[in-house]
């Protein structure tokens, strides 16, 4: 069984979205593997859509028997809808990136991947955060949900709802003061304010004016020639990159089967080298994308930029979570004064105070245009009114200067000269 294991042959059933094989070579039988037809492109969908992370379990699982995917039919069963600890099961199993598991340990198999190895990663590191007690706010859906992460402790914001005398109220919660893994005392935020706030970051950081987009492209078009220069060079440093990490992997498999390491030690080494591996593989596709690719990337970059944060103001929810999303790696919510300050309880004064951190490429575009952001925060939503009718309170000048929060008025002077 290890040698089978070592030329990565399978054991047992096949998961579902494979199906085994019976052949007859010289008079003997060869078993084998290959892809279900029937239900592999469901199970490919399943990952890649867990994968977005503003799915449950539960509703991926719905999703599927709406489908059509069906277990598969034996003597034993008939064909019935995936459970929910059978998606679970699935989503976890390396199977469908290439490998298979002998007494715990995840090698290499023989037999055809169904997805690519960043696209499981990304599931597991879902699956993995979504295991946090008391962590049950996935299960209802907004479109920052996922995007907002805690100021303070710089842990992840759960959502949820409540009912009062005045009704249903929805608000966002640190999950690290939530499950007490942290001493952070960020208060609750009403969902009103935190939309509100980003919003207002969207149009302070997510917009570029037409003269900008044009400014960045020419910057970007200049970068782009150069990079193409390189990128020969850098595709044969990430060959030899894999070259070398493949090795590394066979000759940790090795020393597993040939008890010179435990289990236990191979695990951390090994996941470790296949990450290493995905990063290798995604930068070889990168370095080998060609000239239109590239700068058709880089147009829908610049569209954005100059539409995204209009669309957004007017979009529904599906739309502004895959906005937020494609444009934000995340934002980064607080709860503050009048005058900038932190508070450890909400007030009904208080305001939500965001800061966004741009997804790598469109921050690599944003970025050529020197003072991108600063000239737009009066543009920015506030209070849920258009741009045209901004709050006065960021308008006015105050009749007295906090020392120690500033002003939170957006221009005390012009910027030329100052």
């Amino acid at each position: 069984m290890a040698q089978k294991a070592r030329n990565g042959g399978p054991h047992g059933v096949a998961p579902i979205g494979y199906t085994n094989t019976l052949a007859r070579v010289n008079g003997q039988e060869v078993k084998g593997i290959q892809l279900d037809e029937e239900r592999a492109p469901h199970i490919a969908w399943a990952f890649r859509t867990y994968a977005t992370g503003d799915w449950s379990i539960s509703t991926l699982r719905d999703a599927l028997e709406e489908r059509g995917l069906r277990s598969r039919v034996t003597q034993k069963y008939r064909g019935t809808p995936l459970s929910d600890a059978q998606v679970h099961r699935f989503l976890k199993n390396p199977y469908y990136i290439g490998k298979i598991v002998y007494q715990g340990t995840v090698l290499p198999g023989a037999h055809e991947p169904l997805i690519d190895e960043k696209t499981w990663f990304h599931c597991q590191d879902l699956l993995a955060g979504r295991r946090i007690s008391g962590d049950r706010s996935w299960k209802m859906n907004h479109p920052l949900k996922g995007s907002l992460r805690c100021a303070r402790c710089g842990g992840r914001m759960g959502y949820g709802k409540s009912r009062g005398k005045g009704g249903e109220y929805e608000y966002f919660f640190c999950l690290g003061r939530h499950t007490g893994r942290t001493t952070c005392d960020l208060p609750y935020i009403a969902v009103e304010k935190a939309e509100d706030a980003t919003l207002q970051e969207w149009y302070s950081k997510g917009l570029l004016t037409s003269d900008e987009v044009e400014e960045a492209r020419a910057a970007a078009t200049r970068q782009l020639d150069e990079y193409l220069k390189d990128s020969a060079e850098n595709l044969a440093r990430q060959q030899a990159r894999l070259v070398t990490l493949e090795r590394k992997k066979q000759k940790l498999i090795d020393a597993y089967l040939d008890d010179a390491i435990s289990g236990e030690d191979l695990k951390p080494r090994q996941m470790q080298v296949e990450r290493e591996i995905a990063d290798a593989k995604g930068q070889l596709l990168s370095a080998e994308d060609d000239r239109a690719q590239l700068f058709a990337r880089l147009e829908t970059v610049l569209n954005a930029l100059e539409h995204a944060a209009r669309v957004y103001e007017r979009g529904n929810e599906e739309t502004r979570r895959s906005l937020n999303q494609a444009l934000f790696d995340y934002f980064e919510i607080d709860l503050v004064d009048k005058d900038g300050e932190t508070l450890a309880q909400a007030t009904f004064e208080a305001v939500a105070r965001v800061n966004g951190a741009l997804s790598a490429p469109v921050a690599a575009v944003a970025g050529l245009v020197p003072g991108k952001g600063q000239l737009r925060a009066a543009a920015a939503l506030q209070g849920g009114r258009s741009a045209e009718t901004a709050g006065a309170r960021h308008a006015e000048t105050p009749g007295k200067l906090p020392l120690t929060g500033g002003s939170n008025v957006t221009h005390l002077a012009v910027t030329v000269g100052f």
